[in-house]
C-alpha cells in the first residue's frame, strides 16, 4: 500500500486521545508523508534569445499606422460624450441643430429631404427645401404654451409640426391640438400645406397622422455623404439614435 493510499485511510480514520475523545488524523501529516512522491522543482535555467533590433524597429514603424488608425476608429460618439441620453428636449435640440441649413448647409438639407422622403412623397422635396426654410425647437407657433411643438419647419409653401417621443407617452389629445395648432399657423402665415409628424418608436394614437420610427430617422443621417464635418456629425447622430426608444 502506497504513503498516499495509507495517509487516505489514515485521513478517514478516528483516533481516540487519551481523555477519549476522537481526534482526526492531521492534514499535515498526510502532506509531510506525500512529500516524496511529489516531483522536484525544476532547476532548469532559461535561456534568453536574442531580439533582432532592427527588425523589431521595422515592425513597429508599420505597426504604428494600423495603431493610429484603430485609435481613429474607436473614438467616443459625440452625441454619447456630450450626455443626450433619452432626454426628449436636448435631443430635439441636437436634431433641429442638425437640419438646420444655417448650421450645416447642404448636408443639413441633405439629411432632412431624405427624412422627408422615408417618411412619404407628399412632404417638401429637395427642390421646396433648396429654396429656403426654417427650423424651429419648442415652439409655440400661435403664441399658445400648451400647443408647444417639438420641432416646427417651414418653407415657401410648407408649415410641418414634429412631435418628438421616445419613452414618454402621448399627452391628453395632443396630435389633435397640435394638428389643429398648425394648420392654424400656416393659414395665418398664407401657406398652402401643412402636417403634422409623428417621431416615436411607437405608433400614433391617430391613423392618419404620418409617422417614423428612429431607425428610419437613423437610416436618413447615415445616408448622408460623409465628405464634411457637418456629414459627419451628423452620420454619428444616426448611429447614436439607431436604437434610441428600442
Amino acid at each position: 500500500m502506497s504513503i498516499i493510499s495509507q495517509s487516505a485511510e489514515k485521513e478517514s480514520a478516528l483516533v481516540i486521545n487519551e481523555q477519549g475523545q476522537p481526534q482526526i488524523y492531521r492534514l499535515s501529516n498526510f502532506f509531510a508523508e506525500a512529500s516524496a512522491l511529489l516531483s522536484a522543482p525544476d532547476n532548469r535555467v532559461a535561456v534568453a534569445c536574442p531580439v533582432d533590433g532592427m527588425r523589431l524597429n521595422e515592425f513597429m514603424r508599420e505597426a504604428e499606422d494600423l495603431f493610429e488608425h484603430a485609435r481613429a476608429n474607436v473614438c467616443a460618439n459625440p452625441w454619447v460624450t456630450a450626455g443626450l441620453a433619452s432626454n426628449e428636449v436636448r435631443i430635439s435640440a441636437a436634431l433641429a441643430s442638425l437640419w438646420d441649413y444655417n448650421c450645416h448647409g447642404d448636408s443639413a438639407l441633405e439629411f432632412l429631404a431624405q427624412f422627408f422622403e422615408a417618411i412619404g412623397p407628399a412632404l417638401p422635396d429637395r427642390a421646396e427645401l433648396g429654396q429656403g426654410y426654417r427650423v424651429s425647437t419648442e415652439h409655440c407657433p400661435n403664441g399658445d404654451r400648451q400647443d408647444r411643438v417639438d420641432i416646427t419647419i417651414e418653407t415657401k409653401t410648407w408649415i410641418i409640426g414634429i412631435e418628438v417621443k421616445i419613452y414618454a407617452a402621448e399627452g391628453r389629445k395632443q396630435l389633435k391640438r397640435y394638428i389643429e395648432t398648425i394648420k392654424s399657423r400656416a393659414n395665418f402665415m398664407g401657406r398652402c400645406k401643412n402636417e403634422v409628424l409623428f417621431l416615436a418608436p411607437y405608433k400614433p394614437s391617430i391613423d392618419n397622422v404620418p409617422a417614423a420610427d428612429w431607425k428610419m430617422l437613423s437610416r436618413a443621417a447615415l445616408s448622408v455623404d460623409r465628405d464634411t464635418k457637418s456629414a459627419w456629425l451628423i452620420n454619428q447622430f444616426g448611429v447614436f439614435t439607431e436604437n434610441l426608444g428600442g
